[in-house]
């Protein structure tokens, strides 16, 4: 699997959220975005969507 498929992409804004929920501290765009996942933005709005549709997160989390 490569560094930028669904599920490597999915891991990596989880656990940014994880440990935002851990620590107390709001999720800032700036840190996870699609130029940092080194992604297009129509696939971060897809992921986004993806994991919002199966209530894994609010899409007001990371905009």
């Amino acid at each position: 699997m490569g560094s930028n498929d669904f599920f490597t992409v999915a891991y990596k804004i989880l656990s940014y959220l994880k440990y935002c929920y851990e620590h107390g501290e709001q999720p800032d765009p700036g840190v996870i975005n699609e130029r940092t996942l080194l992604i297009s933005k129509a696939q971060y709005v897809e992921i986004l969507r993806m994991l919002s549709d199966h209530n894994y997160v609010e899409q007001s989390q990371l905009h």
